[in-house]
């Protein structure tokens, strides 16, 4: 048996609900359901949460003393401190868990130069009211917003539309914007930054949500007219009278080779029948 210092390795027996768990102190057969609690219950403690620890020490401390010397007002008091200590983190752990943010552009194809709207839903699907909800939606920047103002970002080539919200439990509130497509592309819309807090305003926390609509707008159609192309000439090619520019696709004749050409420039079958070096020469050409 291969074991892994401080690792996990299968049980020689053949069952496979058991695991072999080796430590510094010793080697132990537990149930794989076992190890799965231990790996999704344990986790990393919130420092925030556990600065908060010795209230309820505190809170449960003024409780006894408050029977021991029969004091109802101390009493009462070690139940407010229990509150202030549990409902903030209440808050705190669940508040966030039946938050949703949707954004619904009206189309998901738009042309160059259209405008095109966006409705932003908030929802809380929780028993628990929020009674401050800050949120920072991400938007693209070259899509500019027509009614609504938006600050700067920390990240490239987005802007931050920012709003403050008080919802009820199972509330929801719509907004509508509008955008102009003055840019080609697919742009994404979010994520957004959610900073809520408890009713007492004592614990805010802060939680990321992802992108969920994408807009695509496509580049403008234009006649050919529109770019000015004489009809003489549609694809903008004309004979130069000065040397100024060689077009390499016409070929009019070829010379000795002189040190310096390009090797591409080399005409090898005009090699190969004079027996010297050639260089291909080119017809002078402009382009508008």
């Amino acid at each position: 048996m291969s074991s892994n210092p401080e690792g996990e390795t299968r049980n020689p027996a053949g069952r496979p609900d058991t695991l072999q768990y080796v430590s510094r102190s010793g080697m132990y057969a537990v149930s794989r359901r076992v190890v799965f609690f231990r790996r999704t219950v344990r986790g990393e403690p919130d420092p925030t949460l556990l600065a908060r620890r010795p209230l309820y020490l505190v809170a449960v401390i003024t409780a006894i003393g408050a029977v021991l010397l029969a004091q109802p007002l101390l009493f009462i008091g070690a139940l407010l401190l229990f509150m202030i200590a549990i409902v903030p983190e209440l808050w705190y752990r669940y508040g966030a868990r039946g938050l949703v943010i949707s954004r619904e552009p009206e189309r998901t194809r738009v042309a160059f130069g259209e405008r095109v709207g966006v409705r932003v839903r908030v929802e809380n699907r929780s028993p628990l009211p929020l009674p401050w909800l800050e949120i920072d939606d991400e938007f693209p920047e070259a899509l500019p917003l027509l009614n609504a103002h938006v600050g700067p970002s920390p990240k490239a080539q987005r802007v931050v539309l920012a709003g403050v919200h008080a919802l009820w439990a199972y509330q929801r509130v719509r907004r509508r914007y509008h955008l102009l497509a003055c840019a080609r592309g697919p742009f994404v819309f979010g994520p957004a930054k959610v900073s809520l807090s408890d009713p007492f305003g004592l614990l805010t926390r802060e939680v990321e949500l992802p992108a969920t609509a994408s807009l695509l707008v496509h580049p403008i159609v234009a006649p050919l007219e529109r770019f000015g192309l004489p009809p003489d000439a549609p694809f903008g090619e004309r004979k130069a009278r000065r040397r100024l520019l060689e077009d390499p696709l016409r070929v009019i004749g070829t010379r000795d080779y002189v040190p310096g050409d390009e090797p591409r420039r080399i005409h090898w079958k005009a090699t190969a029948r004079t027996g010297a070096l050639q260089s291909k020469v080119y017809e002078p050409s402009t382009r508008h």
